[in-house]
This record gives structure tokens, C-alpha cells and sequence, in this order.
């Protein structure tokens, strides 16, 4: 797993949370490629669909086919309190507002990136406007598919209620 934050500007923060299929050294290095790769484009390309297509792209034409990475990226505007972002095959982003007292799975349209060639069009960017004391949570399938003794996924459900626990 990965993630990170990249000031972009004075105003504005690219954030990621990504997953590479596998486990062990392979995943390691295929997530340090991924780090590699979005650190270069990041400085080239200022659109979300722009940055994913080119991550997309390298990863289709340079790894074995079995590998894939998910991701949750975007970017958090200080100035006007939004956050613009795009999944790509990733875990839902947990958002909670304050003022309605209610959470909300955030689950845009997107697919894994290096599993196909042409990803273009095939990406919904969904913006957040924040109020104030309101919440995102982002995670990875780490956290929703750990299973207890008895063989019982943890779930999104779960993760809500503790949330809203420790929330209130």
C-alpha cells in the first residue's frame, strides 16, 4: 500500500491512496514503480483523469499483465474547501458530514489501472465541498476484508460504526 501528499501550490494538495495486486517483494517494487511513475507526471499534468490515463498507460505497457494497481487520488483545495477526486477500482471514500450527522460511501465509477490499454472516458471525478468538522476516511481493502476467527470479513459497515463511535 501507498499513499502520500504533494503540495502542488500555496493553495492546493495532491492526494493518494493506492493498492498494487500481490504481496511481498513483487508489490514492493511494483508499488515503488508506481511511486516513481506518478512523481514524474505529477509535475507535467494538473488533471486528475490526465494523471491516471498516463500512470494507466505505463503500467499496461511495462509490467506483466497480472499486475494492477487501485487508487484513490486527488485534490484537496484549501481556498475553497473541496476535494476533487477519482478511484480507480479502489475502496470507497468514507465521507461524513457534520451537519447532517450521516456517512456517506463515496464509490465514483473507475477501473483498475494496467488492466486495459485505453482507460479514457471510463472515470467519474466527484468533488466534496466541506463544512465544517466534516470527515473523509480513505482505506485500503486491508482494513474492509480483515477477517476474524471465524472467517468474517470486517466490512465497510463495521468501519462506519466505529467511526461513528468515536465520532459522536
Amino acid at each position: 500500500d501507498y499513499y502520500d501528499f504533494m503540495k502542488i501550490d500555496k493553495n492546493r494538495v495532491f492526494i493518494i491512496l493506492s493498492d498494487v495486486s500481490g504481496k511481498g517483494i513483487s508489490a514492493c517494487f511494483y508499488m515503488a514503480l508506481f511511486k516513481g511513475v506518478l512523481m514524474g507526471i505529477i509535475n507535467e499534468e494538473k488533471e486528475l483523469e490526465g494523471i491516471i490515463i498516463r500512470i494507466n498507460r505505463y503500467f499496461y505497457e511495462n509490467t506483466p499483465k497480472d499486475i494492477f494497481v487501485t487508487a484513490i487520488c486527488g485534490f484537496l483545495d484549501m481556498d475553497s474547501m473541496t476535494f476533487s477526486f477519482i478511484r480507480a477500482g479502489h475502496c470507497p471514500l468514507l465521507y461524513y458530514s457534520h451537519r447532517d450527522k450521516a456517512f456517506r460511501l463515496l464509490k465514483p465509477r473507475g477501473v483498475l489501472l494496467g488492466a486495459l490499454r485505453d482507460i479514457k472516458g471510463l472515470f467519474e471525478a466527484e468533488e466534496i465541498i466541506f463544512g465544517k468538522n466534516d470527515l473523509i476516511l480513505s482505506y485500503t481493502d486491508g482494513v474492509s476484508e480483515a477477517m476474524n476467527e471465524d472467517k468474517c470479513m470486517f466490512g465497510d459497515k463495521n468501519l462506519i460504526k466505529i467511526m461513528d463511535r468515536n465520532i459522536r
